[in-house]
């Protein structure tokens, strides 16, 4: 098996809409990954709704969905801002790159109700080459496992016809 991709991802929050719009932290200004947590008629409150990225900043990427949709919720909704963690400084393309991994492979496993690709087949994606990925989730990562990965879904194991269960 090749050497898995790791990537670390610190968690923060829970912020509410009005403190990523109009705050002034650091974090607000920064590019990542985000979660958006609410009320759901099924499923109840504090609820995973979405997950997704930015490749431009938290502020404006929530102003964007403030307008096309968060605004009609029923309930107020709290986000956790995710950032990719490195030892030393990587260039955007390649953070941005993480990014967008670490958000199909969590959208995959988390299956929130308002994301409507990825959730069914991750193999769904283009961008989705490697195969051997590890998304460690730090710190504030609310109700996303501490750790997910491909491994499984490529296993050979899982993949075979499971010979031990069917009958010769």
């Amino acid at each position: 098996m090749n050497e898995s991709l790791l990537i670390e991802i610190e968690w923060y929050g829970p912020f509410l809409m009005g403190d990523v719009l109009n705050g002034n932290r650091k974090i607000f200004n920064k590019i990542g990954l985000y979660q958006i947590y609410g009320s759901h008629p099924v499923n109840g409150g504090d609820n995973l709704l979405y997950i997704g990225y930015t490749a431009e900043n938290f502020r404006a990427r929530f102003r964007n969905h403030h307008s096309e949709w968060i605004k009609h919720e029923a309930s107020e909704i709290q986000v956790y801002l995710g950032v990719i963690w490195s030892d030393q400084q990587m260039p955007q393309e390649q953070e941005v790159l993480f990014i967008q991994q670490a958000e199909k492979l969590l959208t995959y496993y988390s299956a929130p109700p308002y994301n409507s690709s990825l959730v069914y087949d991750i193999r769904l994606s283009e961008t989705f080459k490697e195969e051997n990925i590890r998304v460690i989730n730090l710190w504030e990562k609310h109700r996303l496992p501490y750790e997910v990965s491909t491994h499984w879904y490529y296993s050979d194991c899982w993949n075979s016809k499971r010979d031990l269960i069917h009958p010769a």
